[in-house]
């Protein structure tokens, strides 16, 4: 594993936080997890006269009485090992916890007579090879590329993706889910930070439960394979992942809101930093700033831990 160092921060501005009122403002913090070893996470920056920010899983959070410009900043440092494909660790489900990840309905994730139909299409066979049948056909009708979430049909989420023939990671994601689930395999949203020093970004996968072990699929791999040109990367992210840093997993994990009220229109403008990247998310319009995330990654040796 090699070990790496992830410096998370945001910065509200105090005219975004609701004026006279408390506010809960929150920052992803990573959890631990298969790959993943010495993870320490550290609070380095929080709002001075504040009572003190608290670590849960998934999130660190503070609570102001008042509005005033705030900083939230932490640091988790750990040794994270790829996970490979026919290595991955085994994690036992019982049968409350497989119901949860069958739920019809979840967020994102609605398993709709179309998506129902859509999965049956994958034939029959082992839990795994359906899976696999079913990663390749949505693959091969999606890119992943940003949207306006306004534009959504949150009644019918899977479906608007699949008419549009594309959507970002969360929402492709949500549609894997909705699929393997369709055909009775317990899957989940998992999110979670890409630690490249060079652009790292917050970012969702799916992960479906098959033969005992959590299996990861990431639809970043319709990123890579460039419309199929380059086919050894179409499965490269079906079923084993390279090092990350997880800080959701759906639907009991997961960060919540920034604690910044929301706009009905918002931009994410990105950037690229010295030594990572930044994204301000403003109002549509006017360009007020709502809050900023950046995120730093540093790398260290590659010697077994």
């Amino acid at each position: 594993g090699r070990l790496v160092a992830v410096t998370l921060r945001r910065r509200f501005p105090a005219e975004a936080l609701p004026p006279g009122r408390p506010a809960r403002l929150r920052l992803p913090a990573p959890l631990p997890g298969p790959g993943v070893s010495d993870l320490v996470v550290e609070v380095l920056e929080q709002p001075s006269g504040a009572p003190p920010a608290t670590l849960s899983p998934g999130r660190m959070e503070v609570r102001l009485e008042a509005p005033a410009d705030a900083v939230l900043a932490l640091r988790a440092t750990a040794r994270i090992a790829p996970l490979l494909r026919g290595a991955l660790p085994p994690e036992p489900l019982p049968a409350e916890a497989a119901a949860l990840h069958l739920r019809r309905e979840e967020g994102f994730i609605r398993v709709t007579p179309a998506i129902a139909a859509l999965a049956a299409a994958a034939g029959e066979g082992p839990p795994l090879r359906v899976a696999q049948a079913i990663w390749r056909a949505t693959l091969a009708r999606l890119q992943v590329e940003p949207i306006h979430y306004a534009e959504v049909d949150v009644a019918a989420p899977g479906e608007w993706v699949l008419a549009r023939g594309a959507a970002d990671c969360q929402l492709v994601s949500a549609l894997l889910v909705a699929l393997f689930r369709a055909r009775g395999i317990p899957a989940r949203l998992v999110g979670g930070v890409l630690p490249y020093p060079r652009a790292p970004s917050r970012h969702y996968w799916a992960e479906a439960h098959l033969g005992g072990a959590w299996h990861p699929f990431d639809a970043i791999a319709r990123d890579l394979d460039d419309n199929g040109r380059v086919p050894a990367w179409h499965d490269a992210f079906a079923g084993q992942l390279e090092p990350r840093l997880v800080t959701e997993r759906h639907p009991r994990l997961f960060t919540g809101a920034p604690g910044v009220p929301m706009p009905p229109a918002w931009l994410m403008l990105r950037r690229l930093t010295r030594d990572g990247a930044a994204v301000r998310h403003v109002e549509a319009g006017t360009g007020r700033l709502l809050y900023e995330e950046e995120i730093a990654v540093t790398l260290g040796d590659l010697s077994p831990g």
